[in-house]
C-alpha cells in the first residue's frame, strides 16, 4: 500500500494488518471529504453574501438613475453605507431568544439593572426617594424603558416630529442642530426631550450619531405617566409640581425663542430643588392660597399656553 508519495515495500502481511489499512484509509477519506465540504461551503457563503452585497449596491444606483437623483446625494449615501457595514452593534434582547422565555421576575431585575443608571441620571427625583424602597423605580426599567443604537450618520430624530420619549445618551457622540444655530455636542450623560414627560412635546432640532456606535436609552412619556400615576403618593404630588414649573421654564425659554430639546442637568436640578420646597410647603400648611395659586399655574399648564406644548394626564391637582 501507498502512504507517500514515493513507492515502498510497506504492506500488510496478516489479515489484522489489512484490517487496519482498510479503516485508516476509509477514516481519511472521511476527514479530507469533511474538510474539502467545510471549504466548499465557506467558499459560497463568502460568494453568496458578496453576492448580496453587489445586488444591493447594483439596487441602490439604479434607483438613483431611475429618479435622475444628484450625484452628490449619491455619494453622501454610498459613504453612510459604508460607514454602516463598519459598525459592529452589541445584540439586543430580542435578538436572545432564550431571554424571551425568562419568569418575569427575573425580567424585572435585568431591566432595572440595565436602566436604572440612567432612569435617576434625569435629575428629576427628590433626594427621599428611593429605588430599594419604591416600586416606581423598578416598574418604569421594566415597562417604560428600551435601549437602542444609531450608527454613524444616522438620524434620531427631526425638527417638527412628534416626541414620545426622553432620549439618555449612555455612549458615543451625538450632534444636535437648531436651526440658524451652529450644532451642539450631545455626550455621554446628556438628557433630550425631557419636557415630554409632562407635555405633548415636538422636537425642536435634529440629533444625529457622529462617530461610532451611538447607543442611548429610552422612557417612553405615556407609560411614564402611566406607571406613576398609578402608585401615586407623595411622589406623584412632587412630580405633578415639578411638571408645573418646568413648563413655566419653558415658557420663558419660549419667550426668548430658546426653546430646545436638550436640557442642562444644572437646570434640572434647580427645579427639582423648587419643587421639593413647593412640595414641603403644600404638605405643611394649611394655606388655602398656596393650593390656590398652584391651582391656577396647573390650569394654565393643561390650557397649553403657547402652541407646541400641551399637558399630558400627569397634570397636577386633577
Amino acid at each position: 500500500m501507498l502512504f507517500t508519495p514515493a513507492t515502498n515495500s510497506i504492506a500488510p502481511d496478516n489479515a489484522l494488518e489489512r484490517f487496519f489499512a482498510i479503516c485508516v484509509i476509509l477514516l481519511a477519506m472521511c476527514v479530507f471529504s469533511s474538510f474539502i465540504g467545510t471549504i466548499s461551503a465557506t467558499v459560497n457563503s463568502l460568494r453568496n453574501a458578496q453576492g448580496q452585497k453587489l445586488k444591493q449596491e447594483e439596487n441602490l444606483l439604479r434607483f438613483f438613475i431611475e429618479r435622475n437623483l444628484s450625484l452628490d446625494l449619491y455619494s453622501k449615501v454610498q459613504e453612510v453605507v459604508r460607514r454602516e457595514r463598519l459598525t459592529e452593534a452589541r445584540l439586543s434582547e430580542e435578538e436572545v431568544e432564550l431571554l424571551q422565555r425568562l419568569p418575569q421576575r427575573f425580567k424585572m431585575q435585568m431591566h432595572e439593572e440595565m436602566y436604572l443608571f440612567a432612569l435617576l441620571h434625569l435629575g428629576i427625583w427628590p433626594p427621599w426617594s428611593s429605588p430599594d424602597t419604591d416600586p416606581v423605580f423598578n416598574t418604569l426599567c421594566h415597562h417604560a424603558m428600551k435601549d437602542h443604537l444609531a450608527k454613524p450618520g444616522e438620524d434620531v430624530f427631526m425638527p417638527g416630529t412628534a416626541c414620545h420619549h426622553v432620549c439618555i445618551i449612555e455612549s458615543g457622540h451625538m450632534s444636535y442642530s437648531l436651526a440658524g444655530a451652529p450644532p451642539e455636542e450631545a455626550t455621554p450623560g446628556s438628557v433630550v426631550a425631557l419636557p415630554c414627560l409632562w407635555a405633548e412635546w415636538s422636537h425642536c432640532g435634529r440629533l444625529m450619531a457622529r462617530t461610532g456606535s451611538c447607543y442611548y436609552v429610552t422612557l417612553n412619556g405615556d407609560d411614564f405617566c402611566e406607571v406613576v400615576m398609578r402608585f401615586g403618593g407623595p411622589l406623584l404630588r412632587f412630580l405633578q409640581i415639578m411638571g408645573v414649573l418646568l413648563i413655566g421654564e419653558l415658557e420663558s425659554a419660549q419667550d426668548q425663542s430658546q426653546l430646545s430639546d436638550l436640557t442642562s442637568l444644572s437646570n434640572i436640578r434647580e427645579v427639582s430643588e423648587r419643587a421639593q420646597r413647593f412640595t414641603k410647603l403644600i404638605g405643611t400648611t394649611p394655606d388655602k392660597s398656596v393650593h390656590a395659586t398652584f391651582s391656577i399655574l396647573a390650569n394654565k399648564a393643561q390650557g397649553g399656553l403657547f402652541g407646541r406644548l400641551q399637558t399630558r394626564n400627569l397634570s397636577p391637582f386633577g
